[in-house]
């Protein structure tokens, strides 16, 4: 079997697999990159993405017989699309990782794998960028503990529930820019304390709607 991983994070990915006889290849370099360019000249059989900020075109004809997965730092379906992290803190939502089946609509391919994070954060000694890079390397653990079950198709799939969750499209993300550069470094108390006073709003998705948008999320960017 040809595995290709579609990650910023390849070096850590590579570093925390098990061994298996699969031949797997990296590629976290995405500037002019075509995954169906590249299956033509080195095809694979199945297609890892985590923090690919492109849109994966799981339905091109070329595209057909391959297992596309995507690894994201939420529980789906909650926080799908841009910065879960962000979501998560800013909704009070719970927190997890997922691993789900790629589809042509942003984060919302059947369920594989999940996880909660339960008591895993000190709001005390935490910052929405250390909680989101203990997010990644978390992730990338559960990766590697589902690797052999991925690789040799042990699964079952799941539909994601439906009629709730979040979803944080490029435009939301930009209005929170301002929010980001003022709190990513501060305690993470800080942060919460601003938006129970309302001095930052929560994340409000019309899920019907943005399921219908032209405006496309990448999938699994800010993982």
């Amino acid at each position: 079997m040809n595995i290709l991983v579609l990650s910023q994070f390849s070096e850590a990915i590579a570093y925390a697999l098990p061994a298996t006889n699969a031949t797997v290849r990296y590629v976290s370099q995405f500037s002019g990159y075509d995954p169906i360019e590249d299956h033509k000249s080195q095809p694979f059989d199945l297609l890892i993405s985590f923090g690919y900020n492109r849109h994966l075109p799981v339905d091109h004809p070329q595209m057909a017989g391959i297992r596309a997965i995507n690894l994201h730092t939420s529980l789906l379906p909650y926080g799908r699309g841009l910065n879960p992290n962000l979501t998560a803190w800013l909704n009070g939502e719970p927190h997890g990782l997922s691993i789900h089946e790629i589809s042509s609509e942003y984060d919302r391919g059947d369920i594989i794998f999940q996880k909660r994070l339960v008591d895993c954060f000190d709001i005390d000694a935490e910052t929405l960028r250390s909680t989101y890079e203990r997010k990644i390397a978390l992730a990338i653990t559960f990766l590697a503990d589902a690797w052999p079950d991925l690789v040799e198709n042990h699964y079952r799939v799941r539909p994601q529930p439906q009629g709730y969750g979040s979803l944080m499209t490029a435009r939301a993300l930009k209005a929170y820019r301002p929010v980001l550069a003022e709190y990513n470094d501060r305690p993470l108390r800080d942060f919460l304390t601003a938006v129970h006073q309302g001095k930052i709003d929560r994340l409000t998705s019309d899920l019907s709607h943005f399921a219908k948008t032209s405006e496309k999320t990448p999938q699994g960017l800010f993982a």
